[in-house]
């Protein structure tokens, strides 16, 4: 009578198995840049930002806005593939917000937006 359980246990366990195969492909994902503080800085109507680069990216979209929430029409926006942009030609006295993403252009991949 216990023999008749264990058949059915077995198979159960042998789906089961195989069935988790499927799981050990990892989807690509990219961590997001972080702001060097002590590089990032503003002078007359330019300003300068830099990040910590992130291994698997291809480039970096960076934009400026004058709304902290970034739903406002955007000011500036590039891309670039290092981790330093410089932004120019700005008015004096007006406080910006920035955030920047890496972006890998052959996975078709963004990260999440870092703000400052």
């Amino acid at each position: 009578m216990k023999t008749r359980y264990i058949v059915p246990l077995l198979l159960f366990c042998l789906f089961a198995c195989m069935a988790c195969e499927d799981d050990k492909t990892e989807m690509p994902r990219l961590f997001r840049p972080s702001f060097i503080a002590s590089s990032c800085f503003a002078e007359d109507n330019t300003i300068t930002l830099a990040w910590r680069t992130s291994g698997e990216a291809t480039s970096y979209t960076v934009e400026l806005s004058q709304d902290a929430t970034f739903q406002s029409e955007k000011l500036e926006t590039q891309t670039v593939e290092h981790g330093k942009c410089v932004f120019t030609n700005l008015r004096y006295e007006t406080k910006f917000y920035a955030r920047v993403r890496a972006n890998n252009e052959s996975l078709a991949i963004t990260s999440n937006w870092t703000e400052m």
